[in-house]
Protein backbone atom coordinates (compact mmCIF):
# COMPACT_ATOMS: atom_id res chain seq x y z
CA UNK A 1 0.00 0.00 0.00
CA UNK A 2 0.83 3.51 -0.76
CA UNK A 3 -0.20 7.05 0.85
CA UNK A 4 0.91 10.07 -0.63
CA UNK A 5 0.08 13.08 2.19
CA UNK A 6 -0.37 16.27 0.31
CA UNK A 7 0.61 19.66 2.05
CA UNK A 8 -1.50 22.11 0.81
CA UNK A 9 1.01 25.51 0.80
CA UNK A 10 -1.51 28.61 0.63
CA UNK A 11 -1.56 32.05 2.38
CA UNK A 12 -4.72 33.55 3.35
CA UNK A 13 -5.57 37.19 4.12
CA UNK A 14 -8.27 39.00 5.51
CA UNK A 15 -9.79 42.46 4.69
CA UNK A 16 -10.53 45.37 7.00
CA UNK A 17 -13.89 45.41 7.97
CA UNK A 18 -16.12 47.17 5.49
CA UNK A 19 -13.75 45.82 2.72
CA UNK A 20 -13.18 43.01 0.23
CA UNK A 21 -10.19 42.05 -1.95
CA UNK A 22 -10.47 43.03 -5.96
CA UNK A 23 -7.58 41.61 -8.34
CA UNK A 24 -5.21 44.77 -9.39
CA UNK A 25 -5.79 44.32 -13.83
CA UNK A 26 -9.16 42.52 -13.62
CA UNK A 27 -11.47 44.58 -11.36
CA UNK A 28 -12.59 40.87 -10.48
CA UNK A 29 -13.75 40.70 -6.21
CA UNK A 30 -13.09 38.00 -4.08
CA UNK A 31 -14.71 38.82 -1.02
CA UNK A 32 -13.33 39.36 2.18
CA UNK A 33 -11.25 36.68 2.51
CA UNK A 34 -8.33 34.93 -0.06
CA UNK A 35 -6.62 31.56 0.68
CA UNK A 36 -3.88 32.55 -1.76
CA UNK A 37 -2.16 29.45 -3.70
CA UNK A 38 -1.76 29.19 -7.21
CA UNK A 39 -4.22 30.25 -10.10
CA UNK A 40 -4.60 28.12 -13.28
CA UNK A 41 -7.16 30.90 -14.77
CA UNK A 42 -7.35 34.68 -14.29
CA UNK A 43 -10.66 36.37 -15.68
CA UNK A 44 -11.53 33.31 -17.42
CA UNK A 45 -8.44 32.52 -18.99
CA UNK A 46 -6.60 29.24 -18.42
CA UNK A 47 -2.46 30.19 -17.73
CA UNK A 48 0.03 28.31 -19.88
CA UNK A 49 1.96 28.35 -16.23
CA UNK A 50 0.03 28.82 -13.01
CA UNK A 51 0.52 32.11 -11.23
CA UNK A 52 1.63 31.96 -7.66
CA UNK A 53 -0.87 34.80 -5.86
CA UNK A 54 0.55 37.22 -3.59
CA UNK A 55 -0.81 39.65 -1.62
CA UNK A 56 0.03 42.50 -3.77
CA UNK A 57 -1.91 41.16 -6.57
CA UNK A 58 -4.94 42.40 -4.92
CA UNK A 59 -6.29 45.71 -3.35
CA UNK A 60 -8.78 46.05 -0.60
CA UNK A 61 -11.60 48.42 -1.63
CA UNK A 62 -15.00 49.54 -0.03
CA UNK A 63 -17.96 47.00 -0.49
CA UNK A 64 -19.24 48.02 -3.56
CA UNK A 65 -23.27 48.78 -3.30
CA UNK A 66 -25.09 45.47 -4.14
CA UNK A 67 -22.44 43.57 -3.54
CA UNK A 68 -23.63 40.10 -2.48
CA UNK A 69 -21.01 36.98 -2.01
CA UNK A 70 -21.94 34.21 -3.45
CA UNK A 71 -23.26 31.26 -1.43
CA UNK A 72 -19.76 28.91 -0.59
CA UNK A 73 -20.94 25.42 -0.12
CA UNK A 74 -20.10 21.74 -0.91
CA UNK A 75 -22.89 22.23 -3.39
CA UNK A 76 -21.41 24.95 -5.21
CA UNK A 77 -19.65 23.83 -8.42
CA UNK A 78 -17.96 27.26 -9.42
CA UNK A 79 -16.71 27.25 -5.83
CA UNK A 80 -13.61 24.79 -5.10
CA UNK A 81 -10.71 25.81 -3.78
CA UNK A 82 -8.08 22.70 -4.26
CA UNK A 83 -9.93 20.67 -7.18
CA UNK A 84 -8.01 17.74 -8.59
CA UNK A 85 -4.95 19.16 -7.31
CA UNK A 86 -2.75 16.08 -8.44
CA UNK A 87 -4.02 17.16 -12.23
CA UNK A 88 -2.80 20.43 -11.54
CA UNK A 89 0.34 19.85 -9.84
CA UNK A 90 3.37 22.56 -10.06
CA UNK A 91 7.08 21.69 -11.25
CA UNK A 92 9.45 23.38 -9.39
Amino acid sequence: MTIDTITYDYTLIKADEGKVFRRKGTEEIFGEEIALGYSYYIDGVKLDEPHKDVPEDFEEIDIPEGYCPEEESEDNEEYVEFENIEDNEVQS
